[in-house]
Parts: C-alpha cells; structure tokens; sequence
C-alpha cells in the first residue's frame, strides 16, 4: 500500500504509531509520535494503516518530553501579545514555524 505525508500508520516491528513525515529513499519511512516526539526510520514493509480502534487508544507511554526551544518561544509570544506588539507575536510565531519543522 501507497502511504502519503501525514498518514497515521503502525510499525509492525514495533506496534508504535506514528505520522509519516518523510522518505528516505524508496524504501525507508520517516515517522514520528502523533504526540510529538523524535522521528524513526522504518522500512516500507513494515507499515500498515493505523485501525480506527487504534487511533482513538490513549497513547502507550509518558508523554514526549517538553521542548525548552518551544516553551522559551510561547514566552516570548505571550509577553509580546500583552504588550500588544504585533511585530514581536508574528516574529515569535515564524520563529516556532521554523523550529518545529526543523527540530520536530
């Protein structure tokens, strides 16, 4: 089966779920935690579609870690929003477009 970016899919090897984010190459997958998280490589025979059921399952584990880039940006953001500085908020905001692509 033909995955596309942003499919919700399962790791066989694994049973992790995860968003397809990438390829490398023909056939290795990009995923990463629905939740968030660091991505992992998976070989495209090791996917399949996420059910439904599985989709509407708490996730197993403790939640990703909070990211110290992310919150010290929301700061900014926010205090930038109660100074009313537009600027500042679109700034902050292009920044954590930036970062999460990047980092996430």
């Amino acid at each position: 089966m033909a995955f596309r970016i942003g499919d919700i899919v399962v790791d066989t090897r694994t049973g992790r779920i995860g968003q397809l984010m990438g390829r490398e190459g023909p056939d290795v997958h990009q995923l990463r935690p629905v939740r968030g998280g660091i991505e992992w490589d998976c070989p495209r025979d090791a996917l399949r579609a996420a059910e439904p059921a599985e989709l509407l399952a708490p996730p197993a584990g403790p939640p990703a870690p909070r990211c110290a880039v992310c919150a010290c940006i929301k700061d900014q953001r926010r205090e930038a929003e109660a100074q009313g500085d537009t600027r500042r908020m679109r700034d902050a905001a292009e920044r954590m477009g930036v970062h999460q692509r990047q980092a996430h």
